[in-house]
């Protein structure tokens, strides 16, 4: 009878701990990771190692931009340019090649930065190649992008203590040809640590580590 006992608590702590686990998911898959809020909202970052600081700022919440609607934010001086659907949360990619005096868009196109909802060890790739005649020299780039997903739970930063937070990995390689232009192989990792209702909370790139320091939604 006491065996009975303890197999039939046994299962009813598991049914339990999975019923708290499914709801912690869903949690997870409703929350949003990547909000976009109004005009004039802000973040800011720190390299607490060099004092170095960054501010992203929300410009334009409904700009007309490359043939879509979408969201203009400054980071750090440089415009970017968003937009988000339920699935995915698109970024737009300008590189260009100039050469005496002229120039040429050799990649230009809306990219899939996110792709929703993040789910622990979820991975996918962007893969992007473009061929064009630069006075006469055919110009070939492939753009490869690796990007995995996982869970890294509490994240502290000097703004405050985040919960349910992802880590997202980027490992992007750029390859260019050209016996005009010459040949170029580029690769580097970025790492952002996203918290829900909040975004960015923590960001690590060439330059070091970045953490939130402030934030205000509009």
């Amino acid at each position: 009878m006491l065996r009975i006992i303890l197999i039939i608590s046994s299962l009813a702590v598991i049914v339990l701990s999975a019923g708290c686990q499914r709801e912690t998911n869903l949690f997870r898959i409703n929350e949003d990771y990547f909000p976009t809020p109004d005009t004039g909202s802000y973040w800011t970052y720190s390299n607490l190692q060099t004092n170095d600081h960054i501010t992203v700022s929300v410009n334009e919440i409904d700009l007309f931009y490359e043939g879509r609607y979408c969201y203009q934010w400054i980071w750090n001086n440089e415009n970017i340019y968003l937009w988000k659907d339920d699935n995915n949360i698109y970024s737009h990619q300008l590189r260009q090649k100039y050469f005496g005096g002229d120039g040429w868009d050799v990649e230009n196109r809306w990219a899939p930065l996110f792709r929703l909802p993040f789910l622990d060890g979820d991975q996918w790739q962007d893969n992007f190649h473009n061929s064009i005649n630069i006075l006469g020299d055919i110009f070939e780039i492939e753009v490869n992008t690796e990007v995995k997903i996982s869970l890294q739970g509490d994240v502290t930063t000097p703004a405050s203590n985040f919960s349910n937070c992802y880590k997202i990995t980027y490992i992007r390689n750029i390859q260019e040809q050209s016996a005009l232009l010459g040949n170029l192989n580029e690769a580097d990792s970025v790492y952002y640590w996203l918290a829900p209702g909040v975004g960015i909370v923590k960001f690590q790139d060439s330059t070091g580590v970045y953490s939130l320091t402030d934030y205000q939604f509009n």
